[in-house]
């Protein structure tokens, strides 16, 4: 277990030469970011999602130096898988991948995309001091046990899994039985779109303290609040 890392530091495993030490940066992690694009998710809230990859890439622009840095690939899912960006250290090249991906039709065929994902990290050019695949998606397994299943070929290679799910409609039971150990910080689930922008800026900040002394109190939920106002 990393230090310092709350389940709301969902990619601490990104940085875990980061967390290690501020003066010698020596990471050469590779991460597959799995974005669902499908039907289950409108134009709106899919820009929430790119945003989403854009800000993981650039939080770690300044640590991408080929061998030893880290090192990002993305992937988008509905009815088909496409390869939106090889594993990489360029993150100009990623971020112009992002910002063209666009929301499709279709149901999300998670399985598939976490096949596709632990292919590429099987395969990297340069393996990875650690390797993760990181869900985001807003719909369920196409069969029951079939996300689960998937994911433990990863498993088998090194790989840790984690996941965010956002809506209603993701099959929390399952997601948590899909992701690597300890649950609690492999797995977060979002009731809206929206809340991905809380997600990825407690990371890490090249310009302050190693990760391990940084501890924000960050608490992704929604509450209904009703203010009482004495107008007399």
């Amino acid at each position: 277990r990393i230090p310092g890392c709350k389940m709301e530091k969902l990619f601490c495993l990104l940085w875990f030469c980061v967390a290690l030490t501020s003066a010698q940066i020596d990471c050469g992690c590779n991460t597959v970011l799995l974005l669902d694009n499908s039907a289950e998710i409108s134009a709106k809230d899919f820009n929430d999602v790119k945003g989403f990859a854009t800000t993981v890439v650039s939080e770690v622009s300044t640590l991408m130096n080929g061998m030893n840095g880290p090192r990002i690939g993305v992937v988008s899912f509905s009815d088909k898988v496409t390869t939106v960006s090889p594993i990489s250290a360029s993150a100009s090249s990623l971020l112009k991948a992002i910002s063209g991906m666009n929301s499709t039709v279709g149901i999300p065929l998670i399985e598939d995309a976490i096949e596709k994902g632990t292919e590429m990290l099987l395969a990297a050019e340069q393996p990875g001091k650690c390797s993760t695949l990181v869900l985001l998606t807003a719909g369920a397994a196409s069969f029951p046990g079939s996300v689960t299943k998937a994911t433990e070929t990863a498993k088998r290679g090194g790989i840790t899994v984690v996941a965010l799910g956002v809506g209603a409609f993701v099959n929390a039971t399952e997601m948590e039985m899909a992701v690597s150990s300890p649950v609690q910080e492999n797995f977060l689930h979002l009731s809206q779109f929206s809340g991905l922008s809380y997600v990825p800026h407690t990371l890490w900040n090249p310009c302050t303290v190693p990760l391990q002394y940084q501890d924000p109190d960050i608490d992704v939920c929604y509450c209904d609040v009703m203010f009482v106002l004495d107008a007399g």
